[in-house]
């Protein structure tokens, strides 16, 4: 789960909630200013699932190491 904000004392606090989930791992890609490329990665894979017939085609991000900022 990526996740970004300029609030540090907030990514602490939903940072455990997401890691609750199986499955999910954080990486804090820093700023909030980055945001808006993250998001853009939702209609991409919306369009590519839906151009594939597949439910869960999904971005899987390798090599990083735990608490890692992008």
């Amino acid at each position: 789960c990526l996740i970004c904000g300029d609030d540090k004392e907030a990514k602490a606090l939903v940072t455990p909630l997401i890691e609750k989930v199986p499955g999910l791992r954080v990486i804090d890609c820093g700023a909030l200013e980055r945001a808006s490329i993250i998001e853009k990665i939702t209609p991409l894979l919306i369009g590519l699932n839906i151009r594939n017939k597949c439910q869960f085609g999904g971005i899987r991000i390798t090599g990083l190491d735990k608490g890692r900022v992008c």
